[in-house]
């Protein structure tokens, strides 16, 4: 049996290759539909700084990437309670094309765990939750 770490990585490739094909789907770009995907999908503003924390990328990909999105309609930039901070706003584009990953998502989800028992998949939840609490505990 693999680790849970290795069941883990191996899990992230399978969402990889699927968030691929939603990619193509809505003829996005992959980095484009991880940094959508780390968006709330209530939220109007979102700053450089939360979408570096969020999306684990360094500032200069991120700011790479922000600006093709910008560039084809995706994001705008807005002003924030700093002038200098530098923050976005999904445009509508952006939004049906995030309320149509989150469909992908949750019928993806619904599909692996179609033969699971309530209490299976709320048992799932708490045991990932409670392992990535335990993971971002520092080591000692």
């Amino acid at each position: 049996m693999r680790s849970t770490l290795a069941t883990f990585n191996q899990l992230n490739l399978l969402y990889q290759e699927q968030k691929k094909h939603w990619a193509l789907r809505l003829d996005l770009k992959l980095a484009q539909v991880n940094i959508l995907m780390a968006i709330e999908p209530d939220q109007e503003r979102i700053s450089h700084a939360e979408l570096i924390t969020l999306t684990k990328l360094d500032a200069s990909t991120l700011s790479r990437q922000l600006n093709t999105m910008a560039q084809e309609g995706l994001l705008t930039k807005v002003t924030g309670a700093d002038p200098r901070q530098r923050v976005y706003a999904l445009t509508p584009t952006a939004k049906t094309a995030l309320s149509t990953l989150q469909q992908l998502q949750t019928e993806l989800e619904n599909h692996i765990q179609q033969n699971w028992s309530t209490d299976e998949q709320q048992l799932l939840k708490i045991l990932l939750n409670r392992y990535y609490q335990s993971f971002n505990r520092p080591l000692k």
